[in-house]
Order: C-alpha cells, then structure tokens, then sequence
C-alpha cells in the first residue's frame, strides 16, 4: 500500500526522486526490478541469518557480525572482476554468471535446519557474496548506460537506497 501512495506522490511531484519516464525504457524497468529483487534477497538474507545465527545458533551479537564478514569479503575482489568480466563477455553474461551461484547457493540454504553448524552455511553465503558482487556492476552499468547523462546521476539513487 506504501509503494502504492509512493509511486503516486511521485507522479505528481513536480521535481520527482526518480523521473516516473525512465520505466518507460525497457532495460532501465528491467535493470530495476532485478536491482530491487537482488536487494530483497540480500537485505533479507542478512536479517534471516542474524537472527538465525544469534538465536537458534547462540552467537552473541558480535560473533555474529563477524559471522558475515567472509560473505562481505567475497564482494570485492568480485566487484573488481566484474569490470574485467563485462569488458569480456558482456554485460549481460556477467549478470548470469553473477546470478546463478549466487541463486543456487541461496536454494542450498533452504535445507539448514536448527543446529546447523555456522561453517555449513558459510560456503554458500561466500559464494552468495561473489555472485551478487559480480552481478550489481553490470546491473547498475546497463540501467545508467541506457540513460542520457544527467539522468544516469539518479539511476544511481535507485541502487543506493538500501
């Protein structure tokens, strides 16, 4: 209902966050849905697994922190080589080859269960991490190449928002 009165209010704003007319380009709508379903998923994950880790597994808040950092440390050297990758095999390769690890490394998590052990569950989320941190690049870099100059400076807002 939220999303709703939002899209609305934006419609009739006369200076809107995001310009209503760039979901009028095919790949901008496209590259957008994807981003706000990677950043669900992602944002959910972390929630899920806190509170996963913290209350079925007994991590004390700070262990479980820490219990994220090799899936947080896996996003970067992917970030870097999803330029690399992209220049290569394209950008919307490098979005498919970001994607399925990480997709099939978050169906592998449906089967943990109460007291299953943090390092069982650590693969996947370091593999979740590579996968969206080779994917979100190209994702951002096909919705702002498809806009004009000065409206791939708020495309940008749209990714940055979480």
């Amino acid at each position: 209902m939220l999303i709703v009165l939002f899209v609305l209010q934006e419609l009739r704003a006369s200076q809107p966050m995001l310009p209503p007319s760039l979901f009028k380009r095919h790949m901008f709508a496209v590259a957008s849905l994807v981003g706000l379903l990677v950043n669900v998923a992602f944002y959910g994950l972390i929630f899920v697994f806190s509170l996963y880790f913290q209350r079925l597994n007994g991590l004390s808040p700070f262990a479980n922190g820490l219990a994220f950092v090799p899936m947080m440390g896996a996003v970067l050297p992917a970030n870097l080589a999803a330029a690399r990758l992209s220049e290569g095999i394209g950008v919307p390769a490098t979005i498919a080859v970001g994607a399925a690890p990480a997709g099939f490394a978050c169906l592998t998590l449906l089967g943990i269960q109460y007291g299953t052990s943090y390092w069982a569950t650590c693969a996947q989320l370091v593999v979740i991490g590579a996968g969206l941190g080779l994917l979100v690049p190209p994702l951002i870099i096909s919705a702002c190449l498809l806009l004009a100059a000065a409206a791939a400076i708020l495309s940008t807002r749209l990714f940055d928002t979480g």
